[in-house]
């Protein structure tokens, strides 16, 4: 019995576990466009993509780590971090490590919540593999010296807060059972009405 009411306790929980499935629908800006809708724009490789350990949905954050050669718009370091949804079906960047590509950032982003520093961005915004930059972005600029702020990644602190909850249900789950088992064998143990 116990055993039963943890399986329909974890039943509940499992569904909203991994999360609200997104399907990411977007035409593409021009590039004029993005540059004036975006906090900043840069020319970079993508060197490193920290994932969370623990994916409970695809709109996770993954931060995007970026070799910035050329700056169009904002304060972007040598070594630049932005922040996206973990998966493409919710408008997650698309890029390989490797990559390089044009990166339009924001400070505020749709369930994005990039750390002071970093920017967010995702497949709507123009972030795309390099394809050339048009004339009337001007020549740029050098990066800042040094790195930006990168977030922390889904590391031992954020399971931990995480598996809380799951703690959390599957003991109230035991309680559960607990109490019912409790009243039952109450129940049995009753003298008989008379």
């Amino acid at each position: 019995m116990v055993v039963g009411v943890i399986a329909a306790a974890l039943g509940l929980v499992a569904p909203g576990a991994t999360g609200t499935a997104h399907a990411c629908s977007c035409a593409q800006l021009e590039l004029d466009d993005a540059l004036a809708m975006s906090d900043a724009a840069f020319v970079g490789t993508l060197v490193e993509v920290r994932r969370p350990e623990v994916m409970l949905s695809s709109m996770d954050e993954s931060r995007f780590v970026f070799e910035v050669e050329t700056v169009y718009k904002g304060e972007v370091r040598e070594r630049q971090s932005i922040v996206t949804a973990s998966d493409g079906a919710s408008c997650g960047l698309e890029l390989a490590a490797g990559t390089r590509a044009i990166v339009f950032g924001t400070i505020d982003v749709y369930g994005i919540t990039p750390d002071a520093g970093e920017y967010g961005a995702n497949l709507c915004n123009g972030t795309a593999a390099f394809a050339g930059v048009p004339a009337s972005f001007g020549t740029g600029t050098a990066p800042l010296p040094g790195s930006s702020t990168i977030g922390a990644d889904d590391g031992w602190a954020s399971r931990l807060v995480r598996g809380v909850w799951y703690v959390a249900v599957v003991a109230l789950g035991v309680g559960l059972a607990v109490v019912i088992a409790r009243r039952v064998r109450r129940s049995r143990s009753a003298p008989p009405a008379a």
